[in-house]
């Protein structure tokens, strides 16, 4: 993790979600905004970006919930 934190955005914080949340790197690097819920420490990506065709729910970490909240906001995508 210490190796991933030290690369910048946007390849640091990728590698840095993968290892903490254990999704594939497609599901990560696709997610949108309105997936996350920071209130409830999760994140909801949709059925029609998962492997398996169905949603689910990650439960985020207190470390992962960091990274998440330190992305850089995009015009248009928060």
């Amino acid at each position: 993790m210490e190796a991933a934190a030290s690369i910048d955005y946007p390849w640091g914080p990728m590698t840095t979600l993968l290892v903490l949340s254990g999704q594939l790197l497609e599901e990560i690097a696709n997610a949108t905004w309105d997936e996350f819920n920071l209130d409830r420490d999760e994140w909801a990506p949709s059925g029609e970006r998962t492997k398996n065709g169905r949603p689910h729910i990650v439960h985020l970490s207190d470390v992962a919930l960091a990274v998440i909240r330190e992305l850089p906001a995009v015009e248009g995508q928060r």
